[in-house]
Formats: structure tokens, C-alpha cells, sequence
């Protein structure tokens, strides 16, 4: 028996196995490609998926506010509904921070409706706009409510997206942009254009106004 060819052989034989199992450089090229391809189609996704869950806390913030100022104006029916307006305006009593040198204490709306708080360590701003409108039957209590994220040092995002901002009407909105009361595709996604809805003008001001466009 020629022991040199036997081991020849049995070489030959171990080296063709472990290419089998291993991958030519094109089946590494497809798998690189097919990741490359999941992570495009999930990554946006994702981000989009947390920035959603981030707003979870301005949206139940504002749908308290509202309830609370609607209380407000209620209890004040006999105040000139221009006053009312007037102090429920980002210009007046209408902001809200959970950091005193964003919002002073006297253009906080806490200064007049004192159970409109929010946590410490909250990490959005807020902007609340309201108009009243008495000659309507029944009264339009217009509010809207803009919010937009803060850093832990109080930082305003909207210096870097001017358009990374949430808004909140107090009237349902029909628009298809919106959620009901809701718009957050620009926070989502700063690209996209704010839309008005419901009391809300695009820039977060209150009108009495229905912003819904009108279907035919």
C-alpha cells in the first residue's frame, strides 16, 4: 500500500467537505444584500414605532387639558369670553413646562387653573392656545394644544425641527392625516408638513373654525 497517495487522498477528501460547507463569496453577496434590504424596510419602522410610544405622554397630558379648561370656562360663564381667550393664550397664561426657565410661573396656565400639572420629569413642552366663539349655538370652546420634546436640560427640539411638533384639538378632526384629536406624523417625521385639524391651525393656534377639509 503507497501510504504517500492513501494520504493524498484523505486530504483531497477533508479539503472538498469543508468547502461544501462552507459559502462562495456570491452566496455571501446575497445575504449581505437580503440584510441590507430587512434592515431599509424595518429600521423606519422602528423609529417611527418608538416615536409613536414618545407621544403617548403629550397626547393624555393635552386630552386632560382640555377637560380642565373646558371646566374652567364653565365656572366663568359670566367673564367676557374675550378675556377668557385672551388668558388662554401662548402670548398670556398659555404654557406649560416642567422647567422654570422655559415657561415663568406667570405665563404658566397652572397660575390659573392650578390642577393643570405635569410631571417633573416630563420631557415635553406645551403651548396652549383657546378662542371662544359666543355667538355660536351652542358656545365653540376652541382649544388646541401643541407639544414638542425637551431634552433633560430643557433644550427645545424645535431648534433643530421646527416642524417636530404634536398637536391636540379639542375637536375631533376628520382630516386623514390626523388620529381623531391627534397629529403626530410630523413629530414621527420631521419631513412631513404639519397639517391643521379640527381647531388646530398647522402652526398649533386655535381657531373656531373647522380646519377639516371639506369633502364633496
Amino acid at each position: 500500500m503507497d501510504i504517500h497517495k492513501w494520504f493524498s487522498d484523505k486530504t483531497i477528501t477533508i479539503n472538498k467537505y469543508f468547502r461544501q460547507l462552507g459559502f462562495t463569496l456570491i452566496e455571501m453577496m446575497v445575504v449581505v444584500v437580503i440584510i441590507a434590504i430587512l434592515a431599509a424596510i424595518g429600521l423606519p419602522r422602528m423609529v417611527a414605532f418608538i416615536r409613536t410610544a414618545e407621544t403617548s405622554e403629550p397626547v393624555e397630558q393635552a386630552g386632560r387639558m382640555v377637560k380642565a379648561i373646558r371646566g374652567y370656562v364653565d365656572s366663568r360663564y359670566r367673564i367676557n369670553p374675550a378675556i377668557l381667550s385672551n388668558a388662554i393664550s401662548p402670548d398670556q397664561k398659555g404654557n406649560l413646562s416642567a422647567f422654570t426657565d422655559n415657561v415663568a410661573a406667570e405665563n404658566s396656565i397652572t397660575s390659573i387653573i392650578p390642577h393643570i400639572v405635569i410631571p417633573e420629569n416630563s420631557k415635553f413642552d406645551y403651548e396652549i392656545d383657546m378662542l371662544i366663539d359666543a355667538t355660536a349655538d351652542p358656545d365653540i370652546i376652541a382649544v388646541c394644544i401643541k407639544a414638542w420634546q425637551v431634552d433633560n436640560a430643557g433644550a427645545s427640539a424645535l431648534d433643530q425641527d421646527p416642524d417636530k411638533y404634536i398637536l391636540y384639538s379639542s375637536k375631533t378632526s376628520d382630516s386623514v392625516a390626523w388620529e381623531n384629536n391627534v397629529y403626530r406624523a410630523s413629530y414621527i417625521d420631521p419631513k412631513i408638513p404639519p397639517v391643521a385639524g379640527g381647531y388646530c391651525t398647522a402652526a398649533g393656534e386655535a381657531t373656531t373654525v373647522n380646519q377639516d377639509p371639506i369633502t364633496p
